[in-house]
C-alpha cells in the first residue's frame, strides 16, 4: 500500500513527544562511548549523538534516525538506562514512528524518548532501533551522562539500606531488627518503615510501622519488633514508604527462625 505525503507527515509524530518550556539541559554533556556504523548499505542508523534534558519529573533523549532505504520504513527506538558504576538496568523506554523513503537524499527521523527522572548520578544509555517486522536493525550508541541534583520525584531508589541488625536471641521478645536509611533525596522526609511477617504457607500474621523524620543526606535508623509468635519458620518483609503511601526502598526479604 502506497501512503500519501500528508500520511507520511502525520505518521512522523507517532511516539514522539515534544519539549514543553521549561525544560532544563543537564549541565554535563553526555560522552559518547560506542557508535554503530554511521551508514551502511540499505539500513537504518543514528545519524546524531544522542543528547538528553533533564526535567523535574522526567528526562527525554533526542536523537536522529537515518535511514537509506527507498521505501517507507516503520520503526522502533529503545533506550536501556543502566547505573554507571553498576550496570544494573535502572530503566527502559521505546518511541516508533516512520522513516520516509530516502529517495532522492537519506531521509531522517528526529526522535525523543522519555523516561523518568533518574537520582543525581553518572549513567549509561545504549540506543538501538528496528524496523516494525524485526528484519532490519541499527548499530547500538551508548553515551555516558550525569544526572544532576535537583528536586525530583520519590521512589524507590530514595532509601538506600545502610545496614540491618538483630540482637541475639533472647534479647527481643519474638524478633527485633534495627535497620538504617540513607536518604538521597535533596529534601528532608518523612517516611514509615515498615515489617511485616509472614508464616510459613504464606499467610500475614505480624505487622509493625515505625515513622522516622529523616534530614536529606542523612541516615536514620528504625526499630522494628516482633512479640506473641510462636515457635516456626516465618518469612519477614521490611520496607520504607513515604507518609503518602509512595514506594522509597526496595524491599528486603529475610527468613527468621523462632
Amino acid at each position: 500500500m502506497r501512503l500519501s505525503q500528508r500520511q507520511i507527515r502525520a505518521s512522523l509524530v507517532i511516539g514522539l513527544i515534544f519539549l514543553s518550556p521549561g525544560f532544563a539541559t543537564g549541565s554535563t554533556l553526555p560522552t559518547l562511548i560506542a557508535a554503530g556504523p554511521n551508514q551502511c548499505s540499505s539500513c537504518i542508523w543514528f545519524s546524531s549523538t544522542p543528547t538528553f534534558a533533564q526535567n523535574e519529573s522526567y528526562i527525554s533523549f533526542h536523537t536522529i534516525l537515518s535511514s537509506d532505504l527507498n521505501q517507507v520504513l516503520p520503526v522502533f527506538v529503545y533506550v536501556i538506562v543502566r547505573d554507571g558504576s553498576s550496570g544494573q538496568m535502572i530503566t527502559t523506554s521505546t518511541a516508533s514512528g516512520i522513516l520516509p523513503a530516502s529517495y532522492p537524499a537519506t531521509s531522517n527521523l528526529a526522535v525523543i524518548l522519555v523516561v523518568p527522572n533518574l537520582l543525581p548520578g553518572v549513567y549509561v544509555a545504549t540506543f538501538s532501533a528496528d524496523s516494525a517486522d524485526g528484519t532490519i536493525s541499527s548499530g547500538a550508541w551508548t553515551i555516558q551522562f550525569t544526572v544532576n541534583a535537583k528536586t525530583y520525584p520519590l521512589g524507590i531508589q530514595t532509601l538506600t539500606i545502610v545496614s540491618a541488625t538483630s540482637p541475639p536471641v533472647g534479647v527481643c521478645q519474638s524478633w527485633c531488627t534495627d535497620i538504617s536509611y540513607q536518604n538521597n533525596a535533596n529534601a528532608s522526609i518523612s517516611i514509615v518503615v515498615s515489617l511485616v511477617f509472614h508464616n510459613s504457607i504464606g499467610q500475614t500474621v505480624y505487622m509493625e510501622r515505625v515513622a522516622e523524620w529523616i534530614a536529606k543526606g542523612q541516615t536514620v535508623s528504625a526499630h522494628l519488633s516482633v512479640s506473641g509468635l510462636t515457635t516456626g519458620i516465618y518469612s519477614a518483609e521490611i520496607f520504607a514508604i513515604s507518609s503518602s503511601g509512595v514506594a522509597l526502598s526496595s524491599e528486603s526479604v529475610v527468613a527468621v527462625a523462632l
